[in-house]
């Protein structure tokens, strides 16, 4: 293969269980070696109801929240939701589970708490949705990158109360120029 070449790859997944498989794709070439993540999302074929996923951002941080906007469609009564994060290897590293009740047609927000622990890196989050005897699954792609460090970025509360600090003395150096400067001005 060339540079800039590209080819498809066609995969052939066996399996009746819908869910989210996660892995990685390497790719050798002749000076280097990349891994790529990827994250397979097998829905049910019928269903009478569909789910709709949306993420806020698809980059995180540790301890940062995952912000999920959840749309259910058709679908009426109980619905019992589960979020899953799990990395390269398909192993889950969050789970959470609610139920709640719907209308025909809902719209959720949720807040997923990263781990703190996470380690930076690729992960695959997905939502499966239960109704009645039927389930939905969405999923995608996420990336964490490193946790903050708290000497390098300031809290907001911080920022602006320097800033309300910096503000006044600021007036008050030029007042001072100002006035040195038209008291030397005079004979």
């Amino acid at each position: 293969m060339s540079p800039n070449e590209e080819f498809v790859v066609n995969f052939f997944i066996n399996t009746d269980e819908p869910g989210l498989y996660a892995g990685k794709i390497t790719v050798k070439g002749s000076f280097a070696t990349r891994e790529i993540p990827i994250a397979i999302t097998i829905r049910p074929r019928e269903n009478t109801f569909d789910a709709y996923m949306s993420l806020r951002t698809t980059q995180v941080r540790p301890g940062d929240d995952l912000v999920v906007n959840l749309n259910i469609k058709r679908a009426e009564g109980l619905v019992t939701i589960q979020y899953v994060i799990k990395d390269a290897t398909n192993k889950a590293v969050l789970k959470a589970t609610e139920t709640r009740q719907v209308t025909a047609s809902a719209s959720l927000i949720k807040r997923i708490k990263i781990p703190p622990e996470l380690k930076p890196g690729t992960y695959a989050f997905a939502v499966k949705v239960q109704y009645k005897d039927q389930s939905d699954i969405v999923g995608q792609l996420i990336k964490v990158s490193r946790a903050r460090s708290p000497r390098t970025e300031a809290p907001e509360a911080m920022k602006e109360q320097q800033l309300n600090v910096a503000i006044p003395i600021a007036v008050l150096i030029i007042i001072v120029i100002a006035n040195i400067m038209l008291f030397r001005r005079k004979p």
